[in-house]
Formats: C-alpha cells, sequence, structure tokens
C-alpha cells in the first residue's frame, strides 16, 4: 500500500523536500536525513550518519542506519533494468579523493544497504525482511557482499571500541547470506 500511494504521488521529491526542511527546523536531524535520502542526496544522510557515529550505543546507530535505509528510492534508481551494481556505482560517483575514510565507509554501506534488500534474520525486521520493499528487487543479494564488506571496514578501521566492533562485526553476518 506504501509504495502504491508514493508512487500516486505528483512529485515525491517536492513533498520530501518539503518534509526535510520541516523537520530540520523542527530539530530532527535523523527525519531530515530521511527524507534527504529519499531526495536522493546521499552525501547529507551519509553525514548525518558520520555525524552520530559513536555517539550513543552501536545498536542506536545500527537503527538510525536501518531507519534510513527504508528511505524510497527516487524513480531514476528504481526504473526497470538498471542493474544494482549500476544503480550503486552511480550513487557513490559522487565520493572524492579528499573524502573522510570514515565517511567514504559509511557512504558507500548506506548506499549498498539503501538498495539491496535487508536480511531476513534483522530484528529491526520482525525477522521477514524490508515489508516495504519488493524482496525480490535483488534477488541474487549481489550488494550483501559490499555491505557485508563496509560493516568490517568499520569495525576494523574505524572504532575503537571493542563493543563497536562487535556490534559491527554481527550486524555484517546478517549479510554473509542470501535473503531467502
Amino acid at each position: 500500500m506504501r509504495r502504491l500511494l508514493l508512487n500516486a504521488l505528483e512529485d515525491p521529491t517536492a513533498l520530501h523536500a518539503g518534509l526535510r526542511a520541516e523537520a530540520a527546523t523542527r530539530g530532527e536531524p535523523g527525519l531530515a536525513a530521511y527524507h534527504a535520502l529519499a531526495c536522493g542526496d546521499l552525501a547529507a544522510a551519509a553525514a548525518h550518519l558520520d555525524t552520530i557515529f559513536e555517539q550513543d550505543t552501536p545498536e542506536q546507530w545500527c537503527a538510525a542506519l536501518c531507519r534510513l535505509r527504508r528511505a524510497p528510492l527516487p524513480s531514476e534508481l528504481s526504473a526497470p533494468g538498471s542493474e544494482p551494481w549500476e544503480q550503486y556505482e552511480a550513487l557513490v560517483r559522487l565520493l572524492r579523493e579528499d573524502t573522510a575514510p570514515r565517511l567514504r565507509t559509511i557512504t558507500r554501506l548506506l548506499a549498498a544497504s539503501w538498495i539491496a534488500p535487508e536480511p531476513a534474520d534483522d530484528p529491526a525486521t520482525d525477522r521477514v525482511g524490508d515489508p516495504y520493499r519488493d524482496p525480490l528487487g535483488d534477488p541474487y543479494a549481489s550488494l550483501f557482499g559490499e555491505v557485508y564488506a563496509r560493516f568490517h571496514t568499520l569495525a576494523a578501521a574505524h572504532t575503537e571500541r571493542v563493543a563497536w566492533a562487535n556490534v559491527l562485526q554481527d550486524k555484517a553476518q546478517q549479510y554473509k547470506e542470501e535473503p531467502w
């Protein structure tokens, strides 16, 4: 139902842009990042995740990532016939050589997990996968390896806390298997 309603909107990007501005005005950066991603602004959403990295618990950070990756894909990304790796490469093309390493890793993680289906064993999805997206959108889960690798990179190179490394490695394990 949610997908039908989103597709029925005349200009979903304008709607999300307005909701993004409203959330920013109310001081809700997580919601503003969600709407930024729905508008296709991967850089702003990744910057938000980078800002809150290691501020709270690793579980809270992973929950914020889960909320963001549920943002609807812009129509140009969900067009029929486009391959997941092509979509991913188009998204991360914004990264430059001078991008901070942790932000680069978070951006790649967010882009890959946004396009790929959620793992069925994710507690945040009641162990049924993402109920709002087509579970066969990436039937071969070709981006799972990228998500797995980025979680490991965050755990190994971008955190100094053992608790964070353990949680990030556990999240990586969810992407080790195919989604069925």
